[in-house]
């Protein structure tokens, strides 16, 4: 996988030093991840232009288990996940929802649904001039090259046989949450889940789905189908190679990414509850004897 992302552009820090920002996407990419038996490099650098560049390639032994994500774009919404999947004999890659809807019986919103409705429509249009500029000229180029025949390809243009390119502009998250915000009913369904007016924001999958299918036109999620390959390395052998051949550095940024994560200041408007702004993980417990 790699990743170049502006500065302005990465979420979850506080005015971020430029030479932190590698370190931090390097540590968001591990804590994102699931399903990846080891690592060979995960290296990343600032570029003559100012932004960051981050390069890694992973293992997996299961491809139904692999969740690989980008790390965090501004105001702290998850960006670039990847899922695999075997469906019989083909293998579907998927970009967008990894999170679950949120669990729990419906609450009873306060007062009345019309005007909360209403109520979350104003507070969009205030928060969209703060969030559009953060958002609207980010740029995201997913090339996917795969050891087999891409069969279909949806949100994604094929370069041949085995390679295909998505390519996303930030400005589509404002039109795709200026559609979700204009649409009533749906908001009524979120407020009546959450009970505030902003409880469309609670479901995090929901937006993501909403954001990626705006690249389809529609058509679901971006997604290829491949007829893999045959086998072209011993997979063990390699795994064992390459966890054997691990940098300092490396072996370093995995046990960094084992550890609670620090507290982090998010833009305006990016917490989860009225006024958050600051998360502050827990403290780790101490042994006692």
């Amino acid at each position: 996988m790699t990743v170049t992302m502006n500065p302005a552009q990465f979420g979850g820090l506080a005015s971020p030093a430029p030479k932190d920002i590698g370190k931090q996407m390097a540590l968001q990419l591990l804590r994102g991840t699931q399903g990846v038996e080891a690592w060979s490099d995960l290296t990343y650098e600032q570029t003559s232009d100012g932004k960051t560049h981050l390069k890694g390639t992973a293992y997996f032994p299961d491809l139904n288990k692999l969740q690989m994500s980008a790390g965090e774009a501004a105001g702290g919404a998850q960006a670039s996940t990847l899922v695999s999947r075997k469906e019989g004999n083909d293998w579907v890659i998927e970009v967008g929802v990894t999170t679950k809807p949120p669990a729990g019986p419906k609450k009873a919103p306060t007062g009345d649904l019309k005007a909360a409705v209403q109520q979350a429509q104003q507070q969009w249009q205030a928060s969209k001039t703060l969030m559009a500029p953060l958002v609207q000229d980010a740029k995201i180029k997913s090339t996917v090259t795969v050891g087999g025949t891409i069969k279909e390809a949806v949100g994604f243009s094929k370069e041949n046989d085995n390679t295909a390119l998505m390519q996303f502009n930030g400005s589509k998250v404002i039109e795709a949450v200026d559609k979700m915000m204009a649409d009533a009913k749906g908001l009524e369904e979120a407020i009546s889940v959450s009970g505030d007016a902003m409880g469309v924001f609670r479901d995090p999958g929901k937006m993501q789905k909403m954001i990626m299918e705006s690249i389809t036109d529609g058509q679901g999620l971006p997604r290829l189908v491949v007829t893999p390959g045959a086998s072209v390395f011993d997979y063990k052998a390699e795994v064992a190679k390459v966890t054997a051949g691990q940098s300092a550095e490396l072996k370093a940024l995995i046990t960094d990414s084992k550890k609670p994560k620090e507290a982090v200041v998010r833009p305006p408007g990016a917490g989860t509850a009225p006024g958050a702004g600051k998360v502050v993980p827990p403290k780790p417990k101490k042994a006692t004897d």
